[in-house]
């Protein structure tokens, strides 16, 4: 698949079918829906921070960060750190990029895929989808859904020929000073997901 017909609006983070002009579910959304996401995604200031983070890291990775807040120095720490240990490369989405599903119908914005080398996800180098996750004032890190968004992610960018095989999926929580890294690896993942897929589409019809 070459391009999508796909347009995003970054004020409501709503999916567009161009042709169409239907609104194409994101997989955030969708689990949202179900009663999957997180409890910090209710949270306007996580949902905040969480923001710069994600901005943060792109930049960096893609060397193009001139300058940030003095204080998120403690978790520009963990960035850095992170980019030092695993040296990602062949990098073909940084949380701006949408991947689209035309077969089940669902969009999403993966933060990661590319190859990098993570010492506690897998042993050698190798092809990663990864969740980068700036939750402040948790004190561990939830992960219900994020094994299901990657799946997700995964799948779609298969299908869009992004990517030729399934990554090994992880989530990076960054912390002041370090981060962690966090396997994903529950089978289920996918069955889930289509049950949240399944889930919205009974709502839209009834």
């Amino acid at each position: 698949m070459t391009g999508i017909p796909i347009r995003f609006d970054p004020e409501t983070h709503t999916y567009t079918h161009i042709e169409t002009r239907r609104e194409i579910p994101g997989a955030t959304s969708l689990l949202t829906s179900a009663g999957l996401s997180s409890p910090f995604i209710k949270n306007k200031n996580a949902a905040t921070f969480g923001g710069i983070g994600h901005d943060t890291v792109r930049l960096y990775i893609r060397g193009e960060l001139e300058e940030y807040d003095p204080a998120f120095e403690p978790w520009m720490e963990g960035i850095r750190q992170f980019v030092n240990d695993t040296a990602p490369t062949d990098i073909v989405c940084l949380d701006d990029t949408v991947v689209y599903s035309e077969k089940n119908g669902y969009c999403g914005m993966p933060d990661f895929i590319g190859k990098a080398y993570i010492q506690n996800l897998g042993r050698d180098r190798g092809l990663y989808n990864l969740d980068w996750k700036f939750w402040a004032n948790a004190t561990e890190v939830q992960l219900d859904d994020a094994n299901i968004q990657l799946e997700a992610y995964s799948r779609a960018a298969i299908e869009m020929e992004l990517i030729k095989e399934m990554p090994k999926k992880g989530v990076i929580h960054f912390i002041p000073g370090g981060y962690r890294a966090h396997a994903m690896t529950d089978p289920a993942a996918w069955m889930v997901f289509l049950s949240c897929l399944n889930i919205r589409r009974w709502k839209e019809r009834h």
